[in-house]
């Protein structure tokens, strides 16, 4: 295993990009498919992106919201960014089945 320490973000996101890339060429690869790959990695970049944008939105209303108060200005956003792997672990079984994509072989059965 090898560790490195980054200087900046900057580095460590191109660092990131860069495995992240080798894995899904490996996984496409491994499978054939590409276009299976393709989608998911899509879709989630996407639904990152929207996120991203979302909560930048929330917190510069809240934090506009909340100056003249004396209580913390982030703390509704703490509480509703701490849901957000709970919410993820709900919707996750609700939301992925097996499909007839799963009885041609493309993907594996859950």
């Amino acid at each position: 295993m090898i560790f490195r320490i980054f200087e900046d973000k900057l580095e460590l996101a191109a660092s990131a990009v860069v495995e992240a890339a080798t894995a899904i060429r490996g996984t496409i690869k491994e499978r054939g498919q590409a276009r299976i790959v393709a989608t998911v990695s899509g879709l989630s970049g996407t639904a990152a992106a929207l996120g991203t944008i979302i909560v930048f939105e929330l917190a510069g209303h809240l934090s506009d919201a909340r100056t003249a108060t004396g209580t913390h200005l982030f703390d509704p956003l703490m509480v509703i960014a701490g849901m957000i792997p709970f919410v993820g672990m709900i919707l996750v079984p609700m939301l992925v089945r097996n499909t007839k994509v799963t009885d041609q072989g493309l993907v594996r059965r859950i």
